[in-house]
């Protein structure tokens, strides 16, 4: 017989290297080792986002979104509707509408919103057909103060404010003759030479320009509100 502790011949009841008795040692050889201990524990579960995320970028959008329309309402309860369209109306036409054309034939046919002749310059022929003779200066920057007045004249106290109604329509009279000095001036020796003038008005624009500017010009005729 063996000892199943430390594998010596076991003598009697008495193991002869580890002097266990067979028993003991038997039972210390059937004992189960100690397991190793675990090396990590389970890491925990990882849970979804919640859907709070989305619900607030939702909420927020619908908040900015009143806000803007309560911002609006309370600029066209100051300025009044018809005020408040007519001030649309002229800004985009001012940009966006073409207001002349300056067709040199075959060569190149050009469209001009009013914003974009207020920096043409006519002078430099070579310049307008190759589309980089418009620089805006103070003059235009002046345009855009006056266009944008009717806007901020609702919130101020001041008793002379009511005239900032009317920078709009000064301010498209005067750059109107402007223009049309200008562009006189630069195709007065075309029109002598062919009987036609390359720059053409496109009236239906200018005089949209006009009804709104006077629209909103008509408010600095009426009396302030005590």
């Amino acid at each position: 017989m063996y000892c199943e502790s430390c594998g010596a011949q076991l003598s009697g009841q008495f193991c002869t290297a580890c002097g266990a008795r067979a028993r003991e040692a038997t039972l210390q050889a059937a004992a189960p080792t100690p397991s190793a201990p675990v090396a990590a524990a389970a890491a925990p579960a990882v849970s979804a986002p919640p859907p709070s995320a989305a619900i607030d970028a939702k909420v927020q959008a619908a908040a900015a979104a009143k806000r803007i329309q309560g911002g609006v309402g309370a600029l066209v309860a100051r300025m009044g509707g018809l005020s408040f369209g007519a001030a649309i109306v002229l800004w985009i036409a001012w940009f966006f509408f073409p207001a002349a054309i300056l067709d040199f034939g075959p060569i190149q046919t050009s469209t001009y919103t009013f914003w974009g002749l207020l920096g043409a310059d006519f002078g430099n022929t070579s310049s307008m057909l190759g589309g980089s003779g418009i620089h805006h200066g103070l003059f235009s920057l002046l345009g855009l103060l006056c266009i944008a007045a009717p806007f901020a004249a609702p919130f101020l106290r001041m008793p002379w404010v009511r005239y900032l109604n009317a920078g709009p329509l000064a301010f498209f009279l005067i750059g109107f003759v402007w223009i049309w000095i200008d562009e006189r001036n630069a195709f007065s020796v075309l029109v002598s030479l062919t009987a036609s003038n390359a720059f053409t008005w496109n009236w239906l624009v200018v005089l949209g320009l006009a009804a709104t500017s006077a629209l909103l010009a008509r408010k600095a005729l009426e009396k302030p509100a005590h």
